[in-house]
């Protein structure tokens, strides 16, 4: 399931539901990715993005904001919070979000080159 979960992120609605660490909500990847921090320091460690979230909009501390930029995440990965909606997780492979299980066969399984005489045998 690690591989299924890796290819998905979340558009942020209310941000409850979102671990502000380990989830991909900012793009394809986590903070925890971005800063390459092992599971092992995260124990104990639990934020949600809505704690991050004030009136609809984005409140980012100061100390928050300059972690992301001593790291290079962009802040035009904040897109603005749909706070009305719930949070939606999307499948980032598939054309419109939704998940398949062809889609996610196709995402996950061993891929091989094909040799030039596969066809004669």
């Amino acid at each position: 399931m690690e591989e299924i979960y890796q290819k998905t992120q979340w558009i942020v609605g209310d941000g409850k539901s979102i671990d502000l660490w380990r989830d991909c909500w900012m793009g394809s990847w986590s903070i925890q990715q971005v800063l390459n921090l092992p599971d092992s320091s995260m124990k104990g460690v639990s934020a949600t993005v809505n704690h991050l979230i004030h009136e609809g909009q984005w409140s980012l501390p100061t100390d928050f904001i300059q972690l992301l930029q001593t790291h290079n995440i962009p802040m035009d990965a904040f897109r603005n919070p749909v706070t009305m909606m719930p949070n939606q997780r999307v499948w980032c492979p598939g054309k419109h979000g939704d998940f398949t299980v062809a889609s996610a066969h196709e995402e996950i399984r061993a891929k091989r080159n094909k040799i030039a005489w596969h066809k004669t045998l």
